[in-house]
């Protein structure tokens, strides 16, 4: 069984591949948007799979994504900037961040990240 913090993050996994399958024609169709029957033979899983996993009661694995992402024609970084929005942007090749990453009652992420830094060399792979 999921904790609420897992059932969060798989339902907006979930919400932003049902936007991308409800905003994407079906091929040779102008106005008949893509069932979950029609992803699920293009991913060769079941309907029923779709389903959950745009409920967010289960998960998708990074491979099912990749073959979700493909069959709408997108990278899977851009479901997941739909599914979080900007959490995605933040790099900082200089340290390691250590911290904490929770989802709010709004279903937004929140991060804490100045718990602390630790450099690269903080495990004791110095580099003498």
């Amino acid at each position: 069984m999921l904790n609420d913090e897992e059932l969060k993050f798989n339902q907006r996994i979930g919400k932003a591949i049902k936007t991308i399958r409800t905003t994407t024609p079906k091929e040779g169709k102008k106005y008949n948007y893509m069932t979950q029957t029609t992803l699920a033979n293009l991913c060769d899983i079941t309907f029923q799979q779709i389903q959950k996993y745009e409920k967010g009661s289960n998960s998708v694995s990074p491979y099912k994504l990749s073959l979700i992402a493909n069959a709408f024609n997108v990278s899977v970084h851009f479901i997941l900037r739909l599914a979080f929005g900007n959490a995605l942007t933040f790099e900082d090749n200089r340290y390691v961040k250590t911290g904490k990453i929770t989802l709010n009652e709004n279903n937004e992420i929140i991060v804490s990240n100045n718990i602390g830094k630790t450099d690269e060399n903080a495990e004791g792979n110095s580099t003498s």
